[in-house]
């Protein structure tokens, strides 16, 4: 019982001492104006000149710097689509109606891509509706293909 106690009393006086310099600590923050802050960054007017295309210049109105901010424009060459016309194979068996509705569904993202081969997410489900008939050479392509227009 006396050791019990004797850690009941330790633990209750750290406790006390910890709030007790957090107090401490918050109100001498309080005296000297508030919270801290970084001083390394200089701070910016809203003075901007220029346009978003040909970029922007800041001036910092305590020293009169001028940043100048261009932008940088990774334009990439997409490489060669896919044959886009490859005939749907089913290595798989499927009911007629279900044959039915997955060439419709195909042949929707194929349009889609003839007209923007840069949609990832076309060429994904051109691969996940592939793969669901078999076509596993064909899900690969297409997999491959949206890995390479837009690489993680």
């Amino acid at each position: 019982m006396e050791n019990q106690t004797k850690i009941t009393i330790i633990i209750t006086a750290l406790i006390i001492i910890l709030i007790g310099g957090y107090i401490y600590n918050d109100a001498s923050l309080k005296r000297q104006g508030g919270t801290e802050t970084a001083t390394s960054t200089p701070e910016f007017a809203n003075k901007t000149t220029g346009d978003a295309q040909l970029g922007f210049e800041y001036v910092d109105e305590k020293s009169g710097a001028v940043v100048n901010i261009q932008p940088v424009s990774e334009e990439k060459e997409l490489p060669p689509v896919p044959d886009l016309n490859k005939a749907i194979v089913f290595n798989i068996e499927m009911s007629a109606e279900q044959k039915t509705k997955t060439i419709k569904t195909i042949n929707e993202i194929k349009a889609r891509l003839k007209e923007n081969p840069s949609s990832v997410e076309d060429w994904i489900d051109l691969g996940i509706n592939r793969k669901q008939i078999g076509d596993f050479d064909g899900t690969i392509e297409a997999w491959k293909y949206a890995s390479l227009i837009s690489p993680l």
